[in-house]
């Protein structure tokens, strides 16, 4: 009965993964895109060699089911690949495209970031894990989960962070990565760049993998 079980909660998890990458796909950019820059990264939170030859960055919500299902599934790939051997670094940037929640968690993590920068990348995959599977729209983002993240993945003091989000500290910060969004054009989450490359499909990991490597060959 148990290994049913297992079997049928797996099944499910399965098939609500394709649908969350089946939604992303119905949207994708028409195609590849070239900017004339890379994203401005200074400030921003970044994993990686700082002299590696290239910049990987993620426009992402800490709402969208897609960036989590990014997060789990292609990050990864990319961390082993090309972070953990020094060729790239990786930042992050705040794309608040859901609303009050959008903005109450992107000034959560930017509270950690700025306090405590050591700390942000576990935060960072917390708070992803905390997103309501069955309901996406929900309001999930509440101080007791904030709390319940900094507590776990920090050395910050919780109190701290939620005062740093009722006062809107960290505004400016966040303020940057909207005006990056209008900057880039930024239509869905996750958008990723490959230095100043806007991927198609964020999903297809040799359409990623390709266009690494022939950046890195220039």
């Amino acid at each position: 009965m148990t290994k049913k079980i297992i079997f049928i909660a797996t099944a499910v998890i399965g098939v609500i993964l394709l649908l969350i990458v089946f939604n992303y796909s119905s949207n994708p950019y028409e195609e590849e895109q070239v900017f004339d820059s890379t994203p401005d990264v200074e400030g921003q939170p970044t994993i990686g060699d700082a002299d590696a030859p290239l910049t990987i960055v993620e426009f992402g919500d800490f709402m969208c089911p897609s960036c989590n299902a990014w997060g789990e599934n292609i990050y990864p790939k990319i961390l082993k690949d090309y972070i953990e051997t020094g060729e790239a670094q990786f930042t992050y940037i705040n794309t608040p495209f859901h609303g009050q929640q959008s903005e109450k968690a992107a000034l959560a993590a930017e509270s950690v970031y700025a306090n405590a920068p050591d700390d942000y990348w576990g935060f960072h995959h917390g708070l992803f894990s905390e997103q309501d599977s069955e309901n996406h729209h929900s309001e999930w983002v509440t101080d007791k989960v904030i709390t319940d993240m900094v507590e776990s993945h920090t050395s910050l003091n919780a109190q701290d962070v939620l005062s740093d989000i009722e006062n809107g500290e960290h505004g400016a910060e966040l303020n940057k990565d909207t005006e990056l969004n209008s900057e880039y054009s930024i239509q869905f989450t996750p958008t990723i760049f490959i230095n100043n490359v806007m991927i198609q499909d964020p999903f297809d990991y040799d359409e990623i993998k390709e266009t690494i490597d022939n950046e890195l060959d220039r």
